[in-house]
């Protein structure tokens, strides 16, 4: 006689959605009248860009190519899947060498993630770095506009960055895989 089975799905966290549901509902142009990132799962509209924030990113990204040469492979907000339950945009991005893909791009494509900070410096300092950094984003920086300081995370693991040091706009800023620094003064 035939003993009764049960089939199980696997477990799936139904409150959430995944970085490839998330890519999927970008790609059918569900959002394409606003900034959002998958946080945990979670679809989160992001602020709109102010003029402070938006001059920052463009002298920051003319210094990097300045510095580092037009084929450098600088992105400006893209979106970056850091696991199965996060897709975040950061500012600006310096991915390896190598081939970029469509769509998003993978962590371990990213050796810097920046993000300019004039409202979000709380967040940006705070979970953003922890994710980045667990991740495996070898680099991470946060521009506090106000301050005219960057923050200047390295080593990451799994807590967060290990370390971290604070850089003045006027002084020299080392740019991770490169014999080059920027200032951003």
């Amino acid at each position: 006689m035939n003993k009764p089975s049960t089939l199980s799905a696997p477990e799936r966290d139904t409150e959430g959605f995944t970085a490839a549901e998330f890519a999927m509902m970008v790609g059918c142009g569900a959002f394409a009248d606003m900034r959002v990132e998958l946080v945990r799962g979670k679809i989160v509209r992001m602020s709109p860009a102010y003029v402070a924030h938006s001059r920052r990113v463009a002298l920051v990204t003319g210094a990097l190519y300045a510095a580092l040469g037009k084929d450098a492979l600088l992105l400006v907000d893209p979106m970056v899947a850091l696991d199965d339950t996060s897709v975040l945009a950061p500012d600006i991005v310096l991915a390896v060498p190598g081939p970029l893909p469509e769509g998003q791009l993978p962590a371990r494509a990213v050796s810097l993630a920046i993000e300019v900070a004039d409202t979000t410096l709380s967040r940006d300092l705070g979970w953003k770095a922890q994710d980045y950094a667990r991740a495996g984003i070898g680099q991470y920086w946060v521009m506090d506009v106000t301050a005219e300081v960057t923050h200047v995370f390295t080593e990451p693991n799994l807590e967060g960055y290990g370390k971290r040091v604070v850089i003045r706009f006027t002084e020299p800023l080392p740019v991770p895989g490169y014999d080059t620094s920027i200032t951003l003064a």
